[in-house]
């Protein structure tokens, strides 16, 4: 199977469009610190970067891998490949015809995306909570928990739940039953991205992934995560 046909099979990369594909293959140990200006990672870690590219759309995806077996998937995204998701996303919710009085955005992923949604939808009530789940990629801890409540009256209001991803589920779960408890009339559940495992299916999503997703708002910290994890 070449590399092409291995990305497409996995679904770690669609598009709506017909793209025609090109790649570069490469294979170094310090991929990440070459972009970022960081440090070289451990060498015994060895990173597989895909390039592909196409009309109006360029993604790229790390493998990492130790022994000759894969640890993990990276799929890193760029403001432009969050930004038409989003206006997908509203499309979606307007075909509907689901009308919410306010949007919750969770912190802190959810922070963007609400905000977009907000101008697609064109709507001024944005609201947040935030829920802390992941300490790294890759890992997690063993329950969310509610950082921070929601900070608005959505007594007898129709509520769109806003996140970047839906990964295990917890967390969108533990949000929309908080905001359940906070009087809403109707909670539905936004998210650009779904995993397959995910506990919780949301109302509204664009893309389904398996690859861990690096978005732009949170490059940095990731890559300083992934020089602490212990592999």
């Amino acid at each position: 199977m070449n590399i092409r046909d291995f990305i497409t099979s996995n679904n770690e990369v669609r598009s709506h469009e017909k793209i025609k594909f090109s790649m570069r293959f490469k294979l170094i140990a310090d991929v990440l610190s070459q972009y970022y200006f960081l440090n070289p990672l451990p060498k015994y870690l060895i990173m597989t970067n895909f390039e592909i590219s196409g009309k109006g759309s360029k993604v790229r995806i790390t493998k990492i891998s130790r022994n000759g077996k894969t640890i993990m998937k990276l799929l890193w995204l760029s403001w432009e490949e969050v930004e038409y998701p989003c206006e997908l996303l509203a499309r979606q919710i307007k075909r509907s015809k689901f009308k919410p009085e306010v949007l919750v955005g969770i912190s802190r992923g959810g922070f963007p995306v609400a905000r977009i949604l907000c101008d697609e939808l064109e709507l001024r009530r944005l609201a947040s909570l935030q829920i802390e789940y992941y300490s790294a990629p890759g890992q997690t801890g063993k329950r969310p928990r509610l950082i921070y409540p929601l900070n608005a009256d959505v007594k007898g209001k129709k509520v769109l739940l806003v996140d970047d991803v839906a990964d295990r589920g917890d967390s969108l779960k533990l949000a929309k039953e908080h905001v359940l408890k906070r009087g809403a009339k109707k909670v539905k559940l936004a998210t650009i991205h779904y995993k397959p495992w995910s506990k919780v299916v949301p109302d509204f999503y664009v893309r389904k992934v398996k690859a861990w997703i690096v978005y732009p708002w949170e490059r940095k910290e990731t890559i300083k995560q992934l020089k602490k994890m212990s592999l």
